[in-house]
């Protein structure tokens, strides 16, 4: 895995102030947080419209890495596999705390 894979994923979505956050999580228990087998992203992107979900899905699966599923929103998901993300996978984009992000 390249990190500038993440590095332009970044950049990309940091153009995005509804985008607070990229979680990315090794599903096949590597150690290793960007080992490419079962790469799964969650995305924090509550306020995202229809049409800003569907152009960062786009954005995310351009990226020059292979994930095991498409993008999660991290807002749909159920409370338990939310609370899993949250506790497990490594924050690669946080923009949460930015003064131009949403409250």
């Amino acid at each position: 895995m390249q990190l500038s894979a993440f590095n332009d994923l970044r950049k990309t979505l940091s153009d995005f102030p509804v985008v607070r956050r990229l979680l990315l999580m090794n599903d096949r228990g590597s150690d290793d947080p960007v080992d490419n087998d079962g790469l799964e992203i969650a995305v924090d992107a509550p306020e995202a419209t229809d049409t800003q979900w569907r152009e960062i899905v786009d954005i995310v699966k351009r990226c020059e890495f292979e994930l095991s599923s498409e993008p999660q929103r991290l807002s749909d998901m159920t409370n338990a596999m939310k609370e899993r993300y949250i506790r497990e996978a490594t924050v690669i984009f946080d923009q949460s705390d930015s003064p131009t992000s949403p409250t």
